[in-house]
């Protein structure tokens, strides 16, 4: 059984925390000894996820040393992390014991203070074995909700993305997609955003979930800014023992792509605030006179704001040595060819610190990099293998040249098939800007647009099945066409008619006049009109007690919510509106 201390409350939400444990030396001791590294030196490593394998971003988790009482707290934590987009975090531990130590997970779906013990662990630590904790859920929070997600317009999800749920700018879960290409999680009741990135371009909308929501069908709009530079990033930093400090130096960077941005803040009361802040991934360094350095690497979504907690240790001699430089060539396997756009990740102790790209010379140049150990390197580049170096360390002065030779993937037996394809409507003329999304397996390989004569040529397709595309234009209905498997040196042409998209009506309306059982109007009673479940108005009665929606859409699947405080509910059956419709409703409320 795992051992659980509450201060307040137990553990109440469903995460699983994947700890592993990299480099490290344990001592074979009997089960009621502590463990401890050889080195004094050991690393704790998690991921948080729900029960549906949903990522937990921006929790705050702290590392506590001592013996519990359960009606005491453990007071300062010896280290606090905050979960990376992906969920993960780590702890650096010197000389400490497992047996005495405890992590306390902050989320707003956890109801109050708990601390989960590492001595249970203690035989899988030893074999760097995943250890799974599952812990109860958030009472409120307990029900299942199945999300399904369309974008509005033209556009089409790839079936593989994550979806980002917000609340009051805060990240607090990434979900993964399910069953056909659905969203499930636990939520408790209240306001959520909910966004899906592709590419450089985010979708969004605000939805409500309420303690009965089973089902949310939601469709994202696109945020039609070129660039979204409503982010943030708050800071928090703390001593050993808890206390805030200021005058603490936060240095954040970004240079990708010629956009160079430079800012440094000094913090006040322990906090150093940075805002409108474009969306991307930002370098972070932490320093102050007297205190070792830190750095990270952020990830800023559009209109969120990251949270980061950070405690400073009082530096030891050389801790203040940041001076360094690592260069890295990147190249194919022959070492004949440098890659260009290999994405070159620097990490300490599994955390990401700096991310760029190679030139088209193959090289990244990463300076400033402190004094320590356990940096490392994560190697990504199209169409070769990944490649992971061995931990490595820096003193002083330094300069570093590495050169990573990446072997290339097994390619498939050809890839010089031919796709030929030619949009047109329904009188022969040619559509000019049609989307093209080709597929494989339900993965988007490339989506080019017609040109003027309404043509799109696709090359390099390899042998195989699996293909079809997805033929997407303004004022026409998308078509979906499955592509016959390729051999080898093929060529397909296809011709393809859109047909336009009929005119939708839009003039029905309903009236709803709401009255008490005596008969007397009921003002500022809420209409909800939903459509399919979705809300689409909810406008207030007024003095007489009655409320309009016009300009709706003919179809089927409209319904009617009626609420006032201090009265029960009216929820109507399903109905249907034609393109002219009128439909006046007399509800009666009952206290």
């Amino acid at each position: 059984m795992n051992k659980l201390y509450a201060s307040k409350n137990p553990f109440l939400i469903g995460l699983i925390a994947i700890l592993a444990v990299s480099g490290i030396l344990l001592s074979s001791c009997e089960e009621d000894n502590p463990v401890a590294s050889d080195d004094g030196v050991e690393e704790v490593s998690a991921i948080l996820a729900d029960n549906y394998g949903n990522l937990l971003p921006e929790t705050i988790v702290e590392l506590h040393e001592g013996e519990v009482d359960i009606n005491a707290d453990l007071g300062v934590p010896i280290a606090i992390d905050t979960t990376d987009s992906d969920g993960t975090f780590s702890f650096e531990i010197k000389g400490k014991f497992i047996d005495k130590l405890y992590l306390r997970i902050q989320h707003p779906f956890i109801d109050g203070n708990a601390y989960l013990s590492l001595s249970d662990y203690k035989a899988k630590i030893k074999d760097s074995e995943e250890i799974e904790i599952k812990i109860q859920e958030k009472e409120e929070c307990a029900q299942e909700v199945t999300i399904s997600i369309t974008l509005g317009g033209e556009n089409t999800l790839e079936g593989n993305e994550k979806l980002i749920i917000s609340q009051e700018d805060k990240k607090l879960l990434y979900l993964k997609p399910g069953n056909e290409g659905s969203y499930v999680a636990d939520l408790c009741p209240g306001t959520y955003t909910f966004t899906i990135k592709i590419g450089d371009k985010t979708y969004s909308t605000i939805e409500e979930v309420e303690e009965t929501t089973e089902l949310l069908e939601l469709e994202l709009q696109m945020n039609n800014s070129e660039e979204c530079c409503t982010g943030g990033i708050e800071v928090s930093i703390k001593d050993e023992t808890g206390a805030s400090i200021n005058g603490v130096e936060v240095w954040l960077r970004n240079t990708k792509e010629g956009k160079e941005f430079n800012k440094k803040i000094m913090t006040e009361e322990g906090l150093a605030k940075f805002v409108e802040i474009c969306e991307g991934k930002y370098e972070a360094r932490i320093s102050k006179e007297g205190y070792a350095v830190q750095e990270m690497l952020v990830e800023i979504d559009c209109g969120l704001t990251a949270e980061k907690n950070i405690v400073l240790k009082v530096k030891e001699e050389g801790d203040d040595c940041c001076d360094n430089i690592l260069k890295v060539l990147v190249a194919t396997d022959e070492g004949t060819k440098p890659i260009k756009g290999a994405k070159v990740l620097l990490r300490k102790n599994g955390k990401p610190i700096e991310d760029p790209r190679t030139d088209e010379e193959g090289m990244v140049t990463i300076d400033g990099i402190c004094k320590g150990e356990g940096y490392s390197l994560l190697i990504e580049a199209e169409g070769h293998k990944v490649y992971e170096s061995e931990s490595f360390s820096f003193d002083c002065e330094e300069a570093k040249e590495m050169v990573i030779k990446l072997e290339k993937k097994e390619q498939e037996e050809c890839c010089d098939n031919i796709l030929s394809l030619k949009v047109k409507n329904e009188d022969g003329e040619a559509i000019k800007g049609a989307k093209i999304l080709f597929k494989k397996d339900g993965k988007v390989i490339e989506d080019p647009r017609t040109n003027e004569d309404g043509m799109a040529t696709i090359d390099g397709i390899c042998k195989g099945d699996g293909y079809y595309i997805v033929v997407q234009a303004e004022g026409y209905q998308t078509r979906e066409i499955e592509i016959e498997a390729f051999d080898c040196g093929e060529k397909q042409v296809y011709d393809i008619t859109l047909e336009a998209k009929e005119t939708e009506c839009c003039e029905a309306w309903i009236k709803v006049i709401v009255m008490d059982n005596n008969e007397n109007p009921i003002q500022d009673a809420v209409l909800i009109v939903r459509k399919n479940g979705k809300a689409i108005e909810d406008p207030r009665t007024n003095g007489d007690g009655e409320a309009v929606v016009d300009g709706l859409c003919e179809g089927e699947g409209y319904s009617i919510l009626i609420k006032k405080d201090g009265y029960e509910p009216y929820e109507s059956d399903n109905f249907t509106l034609k393109c002219t419709d009128e439909k006046v409703f007399t509800v009666k409320l009952s206290k």
